[in-house]
């Protein structure tokens, strides 16, 4: 089973149930950077962030947006 880099929790990859990597939800939703910079270094390109935290940060970015 892969983890998540920031949660540590499953993180749903296509590649953990033999799916096709394209099929994965990630290629269909915009992972903010602010996330993807708190991967580890040694991580980076080799581990698959949760849906769960990129929707926390999608939230969290709108809720920065509305505060402006």
């Amino acid at each position: 089973m892969m983890t998540c880099p920031v949660c540590r929790q499953p993180n749903g990859c296509a590649m953990t149930d033999a799916s096709a990597p394209k099929d994965c939800w990630c290629f269909s939703i915009n992972i903010p950077q602010q996330l993807l910079e708190r991967v580890p270094t040694s991580l980076q390109g080799k581990a698959c962030i949760c849906l769960s935290c990129v929707q926390q940060a999608l939230a969290e970015e709108a809720e920065t947006k509305q505060k402006r």
